[in-house]
């Protein structure tokens, strides 16, 4: 097999430690070591450990080490409206410096996509922690089917909610970059057959018995016939990889982009909108699910919702898109009409409600029927966030579904609440408000509940590098 480009690339635990130091040492603030800022850096990098242990088989230890971080953040955010206090603590690397790193983090990430596809992947060490969940999906059986590339029923009832040709193409993305099938095997500690020689083969070359040496297939236990990642149903046509790489690309590009308008038009200084980007790339996070489609697409829509807030209609329609495509945004249209409840909340309603009927008109064009219609629109409508899924895949098992259900109370309560509470609603709460509910949503999610940083990551490191936004309300903002 041919050596892989990315062979000797650092490996996920030592890019851990890596950009811990990186981050510290551009972010943290020496001469105010019990600020506020040094405690969500620490936050952040809290994540990792949870993801490394996902991705090292030890799911129920990673997931509760990833509720556990992400409860203290909770608390941090709903703290952060009573934080009026906000001094300017300035990168300890300059603008020049930033703008130069983050060029070529998305440099890297963007070689890290096109060159580290599947079958180029020899070596268990560096698989990313997107690849070790489709090679466990795959292993399992759970998803799409690499040979049909078709989802059961059955199966529909174990996938998250949301848009199913979005979900469809999601698949087909993790299988694109699924590892070979020999990696699958270490991932998944599948036995590897051992081929011993058979006595018959070992016979001397002068018996004339022997025709021809065979071999005899020794194994411990018959291991369950894995996919190829070699074959062609793993691999897209150049048309469908395109389109998978394209919006890939895409959305991690929007993501920077709305961290440097941010910072620019509404943030008053173009500093901290580099500052946020070049954190959001070098965070673990962003390598580890570099290539998940269903994390980056929402995590692209939520920052330049917040860049177009003065417009409240292209603000709907980006909420819209993202609540049509994954179904969970859906909770964040009543905290944004509370902001917008002084001027421009009718228009914010309908940019949203025009977004997501645009996407039922698209599922309808693409059903078979009118049957097939109804069942489709029921699943992007939430309906497999309320099941109990016969295999859930996260922290929740079947058995502790009764605890959920206070959990999933307690989101909905809140998700009212911060319509009311504070009163005074502008910018930094709506963007504190919005990584609050997004948070949120991972505590009872029943497919891969805490793993879906990206979905807050963007708006909770906004919300770390804002400034005083009083002022900043639809009344006196919004055009």
């Amino acid at each position: 097999m041919p050596t892989s480009l990315f062979q000797y690339e650092m490996l996920p635990t030592t890019w851990f430690y890596v950009s811990a130091i990186i981050i510290l040492a551009t972010f943290f603030k020496f001469n105010r070591v019990w600020s506020v800022r040094n405690f969500d850096l620490i936050g952040l990098l809290l994540l990792t450990p949870g993801l490394l242990l996902v991705a090292g088989w030890n799911d129920t230890t990673g997931y509760i080490w990833l509720f556990c971080v992400q409860g203290l953040l909770a608390i941090r955010l709903l703290l952060d409206s009573v934080m009026v206090r906000r001094p300017l603590l300035e990168p300890n690397l300059s603008s020049e410096g930033l703008t130069f790193a983050g060029i070529f983090l998305v440099f890297f990430l963007v070689a890290a996509l096109v060159v580290n596809r599947g079958e180029q992947i020899d070596t268990v060490n560096t698989v990313r922690l997107e690849q070790i969940l489709t090679a466990r999906h795959i292993h399992e059986g759970i998803g799409m089917n690499p040979d049909t590339l078709t989802i059961s029923q059955s199966e529909w009832d174990n996938m998250p909610p949301g848009f199913r040709p979005f979900l469809v193409l999601t698949e087909r993305a993790n299988l694109a970059f699924a590892p070979p099938s020999h990696i699958q095997r270490k991932i998944t500690g599948t036995s590897i057959p051992e081929l011993v020689p058979d006595p018959v083969a070992t016979a001397s070359p002068a018996d004339s018995s022997v025709l021809m040496p065979t071999m005899e297939l020794v194994t411990a236990e018959v291991p369950p016939v894995l996919p190829s990642a070699e074959s062609a149903s793993l691999h897209p046509e150049l048309s469908v990889w395109l389109i998978i790489l394209t919006l890939i690309i895409a959305g991690h590009l929007c993501v920077v982009f709305g961290f440097v308008y941010i910072g620019y038009r509404h943030f008053g200084r173009l500093q901290t909108g580099i500052a946020c980007a070049a954190l959001y790339l070098l965070h673990p996070y962003s390598t580890q699910m570099i290539g998940r489609l269903d994390h980056v697409s929402p995590a692209a829509l939520f920052p330049l919702g917040g860049a177009l807030y003065r417009r409240p209609c292209f603000a709907g329609v980006c909420i819209g898109i993202a609540a049509a495509l994954v179904w969970y945004p859906l909770w964040l249209i009543p905290l944004w009409c509370a902001f917008y409840r002084h001027k421009g909340w009718i228009r914010f309603l309908c940019g949203a409600a025009s977004a997501i009927l645009t996407f039922m008109l698209l599922l309808f064009l693409s059903s078979s029927g009118w049957g097939t219609f109804g069942e489709q629109l029921v699943h992007m409508g939430g309906k497999t966030a309320f099941l109990i899924f016969t295999q859930p895949d996260g922290f929740w098992t079947p058995d502790g579904m009764f605890y959920r259900m206070p959990i999933l109370a307690a989101f909905v309560v809140v998700a009212i609440g911060l319509m009311f509470v504070p009163a005074h609603k502008h910018l930094a709460t709506l963007l504190s408000g919005s990584a609050l509910l997004m948070l949120g949503v991972q505590f009872f999610q029943l497919y891969q509940g805490g793993l879906y940083l990206s979905w807050y990551l963007p708006l909770l490191i906004l919300t770390i590098f804002r400034p005083n936004l009083e002022d900043r309300t639809a009344r006196s903002a919004v055009v």
